[in-house]
Order: structure tokens, then C-alpha cells, then sequence
């Protein structure tokens, strides 16, 4: 979840090149609080407004990918990259869409332009998996839980399945 307070918001915003503007601020507001359909309102209105603005482009992907709309999500991200838009969280989003399409191949180069957080470390695992390439997504599992250990859960369920997946079932089950 995108969950930002105040402060995240502002460096997220500035991050992604937004200046001072009420109309993101309040988008990004709706996000930390879960509500993507109202960002996606409140993005839509703005794009109207400034169609080649690639810093809502950018937020408006990462609200449909809050919806599971990663057609769409793929779609204004494609939109931001052919305008010149481009940063590692970005990058992210960008995988995480092509991802959510079954589209693993493809996901892994934009994945591994992405930022070192443990949303992109588990994304990145996922991947690899999904291409086959389980030995790697280990790592990438262990990283993300190092990054944030509230992940255990998800990461043990995760590591489980990939180390089946390896024939490892002893391992498997002590996960």
C-alpha cells in the first residue's frame, strides 16, 4: 500500500518533480488513504487540465495499479515514458504493471531499474520466478524482508512456493 504521511507525501511529489500544486497534493492524499478511485478523479481533472504532465501521469498509473487496473495503469505510464518521464520509482510501477499482465520478461529489466525498497525487491522475486529463474528470486525475497521485516509473512509464503518450485520440498516446509 501506498500509505504516506505529510511529509512522505512532499519528498514523493518533489521526487517525482511536482512543484507545489493542490490538485496532486490532494491525490496523493486519497492515495495514502486508500482511496485510489477518488485519486484517479482527482488525477483525471488534472491531466484534462495539463495533458502532457508526466508527474500525474505518473501518480495516475500508480493509483490504477492500487485498483488492479494494470492495463490502464501500463497504459498513462507508457504515456509519461514517451514524454521523457523516468526515475527508479517509476521503473517500479512501470514492472509492477507489466507484471500484473503476465508480462514477467518484460517486467524484469524495468524492475531492476527500480529504487531498493522491499516493494521492488518482492516484485523483482516474483518476477524471476515467474521466468523460471527461482534460484535468483531467493535473494531478492531475503533482501525485501531485510528491508522490511513486516513482509515476513508474505515472504515465507513466497520463499515456500519458489522452493517447491526448486524440488526443495524439505526446505519448503520449514518455511
Amino acid at each position: 500500500a501506498l500509505l504516506l504521511g505529510a511529509f512522505g507525501r512532499h519528498v514523493l511529489a518533489q521526487e517525482a518533480g511536482a512543484g507545489d500544486r493542490p490538485g496532486l497534493d490532494r491525490a496523493l492524499d486519497a492515495l495514502s488513504r486508500g482511496d485510489a478511485v477518488q485519486a484517479v478523479a482527482i488525477l483525471g481533472a488534472e491531466l484534462a487540465r495539463t495533458p502532457e504532465d508526466t508527474v500525474i501521469l505518473y501518480f495516475l498509473g500508480e493509483a490504477y495499479l492500487r485498483m488492479g487496473e494494470h492495463e490502464r495503469a501500463l497504459d498513462v505510464l507508457r504515456r509519461a515514458e514517451r514524454l521523457g518521464h523516468d526515475s527508479p520509482r517509476f521503473r517500479l510501477a512501470l514492472g509492477e504493471a507489466l507484471l500484473g499482465l503476465g508480462r514477467a520478461g518484460e517486467a524484469l529489466p524495468e524492475l531492476s531499474r527500480g529504487p531498493d525498497t522491499a516493494r521492488c525487491r518482492m516484485a523483482r522475486a516474483a518476477a524471476l520466478a515467474e521466468v523460471g529463474r527461482e534460484e535468483e528470486a531467493l535473494p531478492e525475497l531475503d533482501a525485501a524482508l531485510a528491508l522490511d521485516p513486516s513482509l515476513e509473512p508474505t515472504v515465507r509464503v513466497m520463499r515456500a512456493a519458489t522452493l517447491r518450485r526448486l524440488g526443495r520440498d524439505e526446505e519448503s516446509d520449514a518455511e
